[in-house]
Formats: structure tokens, C-alpha cells, sequence
């Protein structure tokens, strides 16, 4: 699933994880999320900001994330 999200570099990588669990409709759980290329041992911290893994300017950046989907309304 590809999706555009404005956000200033001094976004915590949680309110993107927020974000996410909001796309799916709270159905996401356990989120991992990586820049550039999808690697688990790589998964970014949760309470790091862009800036503090070395995004330093705005611009297009490709994040992936992988989840597992939980038990939700939504999926019976």
C-alpha cells in the first residue's frame, strides 16, 4: 500500500506509526517501519525523530513498514 504524508523532519517516527494504524483502521499491530529499503534488522525506533536518523531536510523520502493485522470490527 503506497500513501503521501507531509510531515516536518521533526516528526517522531510514533505519530507515523500512528498514522499507519489509522490507514488501516486500527486493524495494524506490532508496526515496523524502515527507510529506503525493508530490512527487520533495520526497523527504526519508535521514539527517534527523521532528523535524528539523518533525514536533514524536507523533501521525498520512501518509508516501508510491515505489520501484523489484529482481530477489528472491520475484518469480520
Amino acid at each position: 500500500m503506497e500513501f503521501p504524508l507531509s510531515i516536518p523532519i521533526s516528526t517522531k517516527i510514533m505519530a507515523i506509526i500512528d498514522k499507519i494504524i489509522e490507514l488501516h483502521g486500527g486493524a495494524a499491530n506490532n508496526i515496523t517501519i524502515c527507510l529506503h529499503k525493508f530490512r527487520p534488522e533495520n526497523s527504526l525506533s519508535p521514539t527517534s525523530s527523521l532528523m535524528e536518523l539523518g533525514i536533514t531536510q524536507e523533501g521525498e523520502i520512501n518509508m516501508y513498514y510491515d505489520f501484523r493485522p489484529v482481530s477489528h470490527p472491520l475484518l469480520s
